[in-house]
């Protein structure tokens, strides 16, 4: 990848965690653009096909319990920052 592609790359991330942890520290879980529900839904996909293909799956896994968790509580429509808060009462 082209040093530009990279540095693209690094400002998506930095914003995305920087919305993330704005996020968390209001308190509001906005779910604009993807939502919990639809996020399990591919940790799902992705678990069966890991290991179908042999990769272990334990990290995505616990991820996976996690979010399950946030829909189970009623958080299913929040955006994926609203794990945060779950991760420090686990």
């Amino acid at each position: 990848m082209s040093t530009p592609t990279w540095g693209l790359i690094r400002l998506v991330r930095r914003g995305l965690m920087w919305r993330c942890w704005l996020n968390v520290d209001q308190g509001r879980y906005p779910g604009v653009g993807s939502v919990l529900r639809s996020n399990l839904a591919s940790l799902d996909h992705i678990v069966q096909v890991a290991a179908e293909s042999g990769v272990d799956t334990g990290m995505v896994e616990a991820l996976r319990r996690v979010v399950r968790r946030a829909v189970q509580d009623g958080y299913g429509e929040d955006d994926f920052s609203r794990v945060v808060p779950l991760l420090r009462t686990s």
